[in-house]
């Protein structure tokens, strides 16, 4: 068991697989705790995928918080758990409360979401009945404790004929009820009360999703789940025969093989991105780092490369030095981490460093493409810089300049120009190939720009195409004898 902590609540989670693997977070219903995701966490860390298993706040061994735990206190917990592992994005799996937390993750955390598994969930807001039951229900567990809910409800939970035809099941199911906090399990249900419609959030999806639900589901029938497979587009559902709201614990072998099946078709496009992607991406929505002048240390950058971004008040630096030889040269998230010592100690003796960059960021526009790709521009300085250190360049442009996008930083989206006639630049030609470019990124994509500060005139054209700053970086290659 490991421990993390998110905004003073230690979450205790299970962290089983290859380090490496592809991330998967299961978020458990309930009144329950990790331990309902046993049998898939078993055939998915064999599969080769890495299995983070929490106990949500108020559940299992994590802390109890009494009040009211709102869905999205439950989803801030969760991206807490990635930050603390590193990890930017992951499969989000989601049965029952929990696949109503993992839609309020994707609402809140679009980007952190590789793909989503809705299973025996419902969508459709909390009704005025919905909210009257859930807080008498809440105050009868503070007032009685767990054992008769435990007991009035598990032939809902599986099927009745599974509560003595599948003893062993049962017996985990009232084990996990009984032994639940009454105040968690009250928190949750006063939170649950307030939960928003999701049908809305659902039709925004556009990573796979997996819908899956209980035959036998009276708590959240076929036909919710049906409801969801149309809100997502290209979804995929899974009807688990002889179950009910608890599938991945009454028929286990099926519900695995639905979700593997589901997963192994998409492995090629779940690769998890350098952990460096989901503090640029959360730039981009306004959310940042703390300001704590702390300095957070990543694995190095694929090709040899590391880094150091500087956010306000924090900075980060991918590196294959250990944390321990990083912060032995006292470096700070308030600028020290861009200072000539420090990065000289990162690159080593003679280790190349780049210039430090604005880091700049904008959404696409989309629509019809205002520029034409270049066939010949190979040989164009701009072109090879981009090649040096970024992938997937294309190339762009029109009698104004040529436009390069590119796979840039931990994979992001990068997109940089160049006039062919500089002294253009005072004529607007620079925000204009700028605002064209922007229709070449998908609308509302994130697209990223690192401008020399003291490149004024690029810099005033990216900011006058609509660019904003949030933060500064640099890139190394260090000197392959580096101590």
């Amino acid at each position: 068991m490991n421990v993390a902590v998110a905004a003073g609540v230690t979450i205790r989670y299970d962290d089983f697989g290859p380090p490496d693997g592809i991330p998967v977070l299961v978020v458990h219903g309930h009144p329950f705790n990790r331990s309902m995701w046993a049998p898939q966490v078993a055939a998915l860390a064999r599969a080769g995928y890495r299995v983070i298993a929490p106990d949500l706040r108020g559940y299992g061994d994590s802390d109890v918080v009494p009040g009211k735990t709102l869905l999205s206190d439950f989803a801030n917990d969760l991206r807490a758990l990635l930050d603390h592992l590193a990890r930017p994005r992951a499969v989000v799996v989601g049965l029952s409360m929990g696949g109503q937390i993992a839609m309020e993750f994707h609402r809140l955390y679009p980007r952190r979401v590789s793909a989503l598994v809705l299973a025996d969930t419902s969508p459709i807001g909390e009704t005025d009945e919905g909210k009257a039951f859930r807080s008498a229900l809440a105050d009868r567990l503070l007032a009685e404790g767990m054992g008769g809910y435990a007991a009035e409800v598990i032939d809902k939970m599986i099927a009745p004929h599974h509560v003595g035809g599948l003893p062993e099941v049962a017996e985990h199911v009232l084990g996990m009820m009984r032994s639940t906090s009454p105040e968690g399990a009250a928190a949750a249900l006063r939170g649950r009360a307030e939960r928003p419609d999701y049908c809305e959030t659902l039709r925004t999806v556009r990573v796979p999703t997996l819908i899956v639900v209980g035959a036998d589901d009276l708590y959240t029938p076929v036909e919710q789940a049906e409801l969801m497979h149309t809100l997502v587009a290209g979804s995929a559902l899974a009807v688990i025969d002889d179950a009910a709201h608890l599938p991945n614990l009454e028929q286990p072998e099926r519900f695995n093989a639905a979700l593997l099946r589901f997963l192994d078709a998409h492995r090629s496009t779940l690769t998890p991105p350098h952990p460096l992607l989901g503090y640029l991406l959360d730039a981009v929505d306004g959310r940042f780092p703390p300001v704590n002048g702390g300095v957070t240390v990543l694995p190095g950058l694929p090709g040899g490369l590391e880094c150091s971004v500087a956010f306000t008040g924090h900075a980060v630096v991918a590196t294959t030095l250990a944390a321990v030889d990083v912060h032995v040269h006292q470096p700070d998230g308030f600028g020290g981490s861009l200072a000539p010592d420090f990065l000289r100690a990162l690159a080593g003796p003679t280790g190349w460093i780049g210039v430090i960059d604005a880091t700049l960021v904008h959404r696409g526009t989309g629509g019809t493409p205002r520029l034409q790709p270049l066939a010949d521009a190979d040989d164009h300085p701009r072109v090879r810089h981009a090649r040096e250190l970024r992938t997937q360049v294309r190339t762009f442009g029109d009698d104004r300049g040529l436009v390069t996008l590119a796979a840039g930083l931990a994979g992001r989206a990068e997109l940089s120009i160049e006039l062919r006639r500089p002294q253009d630049g005072s004529h607007g030609h620079g925000r204009s190939l700028i605002t064209d470019a922007l229709t070449l990124v998908p609308d509302g994509e994130p697209i990223f720009a690192a401008v020399s500060p003291g490149n004024a005139r690029s810099l005033r054209a990216f900011l006058a195409a609509g660019f904003n700053p949030v933060g500064a970086e640099v890139i190394l290659r260090p000197d392959p004898a580096r101590a």
